[in-house]
């Protein structure tokens, strides 16, 4: 089948995230995993876990200072990432550079498989593709923020839930009736093909 799922991919980003977020976004971890996927020496290894504290610091202050204006926080976060991005670029020697960017390119083009299938099976037009990017977007700064927070898993799973569940309804509003219906179909497959993929990682774990 040509399509690896429209639906959980949209799930993917604000599910997935959460489901390993205990284990996987705290500022050690994305260290650890920049290390390794880099070759970071001991001296950048301190450079990059200082920019990423000092970057989470400032998102947060922004979030803060913002929090009643959506469209300042998403233009904020945007520049914020930028500047931590090229902060990590200034500290790299050219190979490194080039798997960073790499590794931004495939965050990017995960995002952008969304979108894409989203066009060939609902048939959106340039400004309902345009409208749900901008949701998608929404969503993935709300993720950001919850991960960032305190909390237990189920807490931040229940506030994951309602943040799908309002992205479902603000896509729902933009489609014509026969987009919706295969929306409708897309969902109900997608969510029956995720809770399987979760079954078999729980066995997996095992």
């Amino acid at each position: 089948m040509k399509y690896r799922t429209i639906y959980i991919s949209i799930c993917m980003l604000l599910l997935s995230t959460l489901l390993l977020a205990q284990k996987r976004h705290s500022i050690e971890d994305r260290v650890e995993n920049l290390s390794e996927q880099l070759a970071l020496n001991e001296q950048q290894v301190a450079q990059v876990e200082g920019i990423l504290k000092a970057s989470d610091a400032e998102m947060q202050r922004i979030r803060e200072e913002n929090k009643d204006n959506r469209e300042a926080v998403r233009a904020a976060l945007q520049q914020q990432r930028a500047n931590h991005n090229q902060q990590i670029m200034n500290i790299l020697d050219d190979d490194q550079r080039k798997k960073y960017e790499a590794l931004q390119a495939q965050r990017a083009e995960r995002g952008g498989e969304v979108m894409v299938e989203l066009r060939d099976r609902l048939h959106l037009s340039d400004q309902q593709a345009d409208q749900i990017s901008g949701i998608l977007a929404e969503g993935r700064d709300k993720i950001s923020a919850i991960r960032e927070d305190g909390g237990n898993r189920r807490s931040k799973m229940k506030k994951l839930r309602k943040i799908r569940d309002e992205q479902d309804d603000k896509i729902m509003a933009l489609l014509d009736d026969d987009q919706k219906e295969e929306y409708k179909k897309i969902r109900d497959e997608r969510q029956k093909e995720m809770r399987e993929q979760m079954r078999r990682g729980g066995r997996q774990r095992r």
